[in-house]
C-alpha cells in the first residue's frame, strides 16, 4: 500500500513540476532557441532595407514584426491590459498554425519571404512567454 501510495504521489509531483507557466519561462531565451536563426532581433529600417535589398535576411526583424502586430490589430480599448492579451493571443496563434491569410507583412515581403514554418515544437507556455517577449521588449522602440 505503502508502494502505490507513494508511486501516486511521485506521478503527480512530476506531472505537476514539468507544467509551466509562461511566467516561469524566459521569452528571451525562447526567442534565441527558436526564432533567431531567421529573425534579426534588433535592426532599423535604414538597415533592413539595405540587408533585404542584398538579399541577407531571412525573415523580417522581429523589431518590424512587433511593430506590425501593434499597428495593424487595432484595438479600441482603453484597457491596455486587455489589447495586450489580444495582441499576444494573435501571435500565440500564429506561431502555431501561420497562413498567408493571417500573414500581417507587407505585400513585398510576403512575397519575399513567404509564410514561416508552424512552431510546433513550442508549448502552449512557451509561445505565450515568447509573445509576450515580441510585444513588450519593442514597447518603446521606433521602427
Amino acid at each position: 500500500m505503502k508502494k502505490i501510495a507513494l508511486f501516486t504521489l511521485l506521478t503527480f509531483s512530476t506531472l505537476f513540476a514539468a507544467e509551466q507557466s509562461a511566467d516561469d519561462i524566459d521569452g528571451y531565451k525562447i526567442f534565441k532557441r527558436d526564432c533567431k536563426q531567421c529573425h534579426v532581433e534588433m535592426m532599423s529600417k535604414s538597415e533592413t532595407m539595405t540587408a533585404l535589398k542584398a538579399g541577407k535576411l531571412l525573415a523580417p526583424p522581429m523589431v518590424e514584426v512587433s511593430k506590425r502586430i501593434q499597428q495593424i490589430i487595432q484595438v479600441n480599448l482603453d484597457n491596455e491590459e486587455a489589447r495586450n492579451f489580444i495582441h499576444i493571443s494573435f501571435i500565440k496563434a500564429y506561431l502555431k498554425q501561420p497562413d498567408i491569410f493571417t500573414s500581417l507583412c507587407q505585400p513585398h515581403a510576403k512575397e519575399k519571404f513567404g509564410v514561416m514554418p508552424a512552431q510546433t515544437q513550442l508549448t502552449d507556455a512557451e509561445a505565450e512567454a515568447v509573445a509576450d517577449w515580441i510585444l513588450y521588449r519593442y514597447e518603446d522602440v521606433a521602427f
